[in-house]
């Protein structure tokens, strides 16, 4: 056994893993914070950085970058092919010890204070001295009053033939119906459909991992309930069965990537999706029903709980064919 090339190989990538990780939620704690502050921002405001913002972001998105995990270090095992034992228990152990305390001990922190906070910076009134589009109206806002939520100012309206440019004074304004408090802010930063559905799918898992979480660490039962949750973990840990599915590395990675988000999209569904909740407390109420799994339906939800160890069990298998596989092809 080369015992160096595997003690080097371990090291790169508990480097690899810890910088990446690192790297990312800072990342996205400071798009958070950017994007949370462009929500209040108002037209003639600068931005400047808002710690209490910043640790909303990180305390939300760590637990899910740490989930991603297992994905960016089978990335690490594509890009660089061996076949040392060192490294794959080394990749075992990094991604049980997230689960296990990085990612319910991160998501559990309770974050009502910042949330307080964000709530406290909210504005619902639209700065003055700036045209505005309106549907078919073009505002112009001469003053604003926080006051009383009045505004005065011009309006031009365009669905009018005649009189279409009139003015209006100590017109309340009504609370704001978007995320954002001024429409020229969102006209030039509001995110594409498909950036917007990805985050809104992100903010429900970190929700789902937030509510699991809490009950973690509150005594033997809770903590059942963590692990049970957590096979999606497990799951997760498989896919680095997919590292050689294919010659091409590209490849390889597509497989791993889109395994990845299906296994956590079909987790994050199983919580939050009314339909899946509904075919699985048809089969839980089976398994309720067994001497064997009824303690299990009190402290967990089985049915995800099995599809995830069925996922693991599946991609394990393949792991040991394609390594068989890739073996061959390199004696070859």
């Amino acid at each position: 056994m080369k015992i160096k090339e595997n003690i080097i190989e371990s090291l790169k990538l508990v480097i690899y893993y810890t910088c990446l990780c690192i790297f990312l939620c800072v990342c996205s704690s400071v798009l958070y914070m950017i994007y949370t502050l462009c929500q209040n921002l108002v037209a003639g405001q600068n931005l400047s950085f808002d710690f209490n913002l910043f640790m909303e972001g990180f305390f939300l998105f760590t637990p899910v970058v740490f989930i991603f995990g297992a994905m960016f270090m089978t990335f690490f095992f594509i890009r660089h092919p061996y076949h040392y034992v060192m490294p794959i228990i080394c990749y075992c152990v990094l991604y049980v010890i997230s689960w296990l305390f990085i990612i319910p001990s991160v998501s559990k922190i309770n974050t009502s204070s910042y949330e307080t906070y964000i709530e406290a910076k909210t504005k619902d009134m639209p700065s003055s001295g700036y045209f505005r589009r309106n549907e078919d109206k073009i505002l112009y806002y001469s003053s604003v009053s926080e006051s009383d939520n009045s505004v005065t100012g011009l309006c031009i309206d365009s669905s009018l033939v005649k009189n279409n440019v009139y003015t209006f004074s100590s017109l309340k304004m009504s609370h704001k119906k978007t995320a954002f408090t001024d429409s020229l802010i969102q006209n030039s930063i509001d995110m594409p459909p498909v950036i917007a559905i990805t985050a809104q799918k992100l903010l429900e898992l970190s929700l789902v991992l937030r509510k699991c979480a809490s009950q973690a660490f509150g005594g033997r039962r809770s903590f059942s309930y963590w692990l049970c949750f957590a096979t999606m973990g497990l799951a997760l840990l498989g896919v680095i069965g997919l590292r050689n599915v294919s010659r091409w590395r590209l490849v390889n990675m597509l497989f791993v990537a889109v395994t990845t988000l299906a296994i956590i999209v079909g987790n994050t569904l199983g919580y939050v999706n009314p339909i899946m909740v509904g075919i699985e407390k048809s089969f839980n109420d089976v398994f309720s029903k067994v001497c064997i799994f009824k303690s299990l339906c009190s402290v967990g939800n089985p049915f995800i709980m099995f599809c995830n160890i069925f996922v693991f069990i599946v991609l394990a298998a393949l792991f040991f064919i394609f390594e068989k596989n890739s073996r061959t092809l390199e004696d070859l």
